[in-house]
């Protein structure tokens, strides 16, 4: 019986202003890659917020048969922040 729970992890960013055309770029370059840009996940998705376009949400659904221990999640998490350096700002949090 495949296992329902997935390991998952939540990421919240917003969009530095006037970085809107680099977001896009980067998004459909990693899409056009077809490359997972976080080892050991099952499917990564990207969004925006309908009402507040500049507010993105990550989220990583990890493998449960490969997934990564803890410390190598968090150092996949900071290369796909690295990515996008200069365009998300990963301090904002949102309520």
């Amino acid at each position: 019986m495949e296992e329902l729970y997935k390991p998952l992890t939540m990421l919240t960013a917003r969009i530095f202003p006037g970085q809107r055309e680099r977001f896009d770029e980067t998004i459909k370059k990693i899409h056009a890659n077809q490359r997972p840009s976080v080892p050991g996940t099952a499917a990564r998705y990207i969004t925006c917020d309908i009402k507040d376009p500049d507010e993105v949400q990550i989220l990583l659904m990890w493998r449960s048969a490969v997934m990564p221990v803890e410390e190598d999640r968090k150092k996949f998490v900071g290369l796909l922040q690295a990515e996008f350096t200069g365009i998300l700002d990963w301090k904002a949090t949102f309520e």
